[in-house]
């Protein structure tokens, strides 16, 4: 009986900031909002395959990791997202606008979700994911904000996105908007999958 309890206590203990994480149990609106500015940011997204510039693997990995786990790998995804569109000199391409509300309503569920998180208990799977994620995302950055207008065209010894009086290009701004959307729809399936994990349902928001 003793053993029971303790046990039950442990779970508790590692289940509770996920079981009062608000991002984890609402904000649906914020969510769908980000999805819809992406979606209406700009014209018709790239037919590219984006494949080449999407951590499949990363997202599978995780999808078998504990509930932090999966919370810390949305944020740093979003984190990448966020800063992507930040550097990005698509002005031609996109809506500014909705690029600042998209931008706005990332930076608040990256807030939300740090406030989620007990940072020790990812701290030595984060190190193996966040190598694979940067380099995933170095790889779209050079691919989509590089200044000289087409995806592919990259120069060595340049840096994509330095350049802030030059666009981006039509191309390589809608390939990083199509690779959003897939991080957009791959994140809330995965927030779908801790959200059953942790288990109590919430208020929704």
């Amino acid at each position: 009986m003793l053993r029971s309890s303790l046990l039950l206590l442990l779970i508790v203990a590692v289940l509770s900031p996920a079981l009062g994480c608000d991002w984890l149990r609402g904000y649906r609106d914020l969510r769908n909002r980000t999805v819809v500015l992406i979606q209406t940011m700009g014209g018709p997204m790239a037919v590219q395959d984006p494949t080449d510039y999407f951590p499949y693997n990363l997202y599978r990995q995780v999808h078998s990791r504990g509930v932090q786990v999966q919370l810390w790998f949305i944020r740093e995804n979003l984190q990448h997202i966020h800063d992507l569109y930040h550097r990005s000199n698509c002005s031609s391409a996109w809506n500014q606008q909705k690029r600042m509300e998209f931008m706005q309503s990332v930076e608040r569920q990256i807030q939300e979700l740090s406030s989620c998180l007990k940072e020790p208990d990812v701290a030595k799977e984060r190190r193996i994911l966040a190598k694979q994620l940067r380099r995933f995302y170095r790889k779209l950055r050079r691919q989509s904000l590089e200044p000289s207008g087409s995806v592919g065209s990259h120069q060595p010894g340049s840096d994509p996105g330095s350049n802030p009086g030059s666009d981006s290009g039509s191309a390589g701004c809608e390939l990083l908007r199509k690779v959003t959307l897939t991080h957009l729809n791959r994140i809330d399936f995965l927030r779908n999958h801790a959200y059953q994990r942790a288990g109590s349902p919430g208020p929704k928001r």
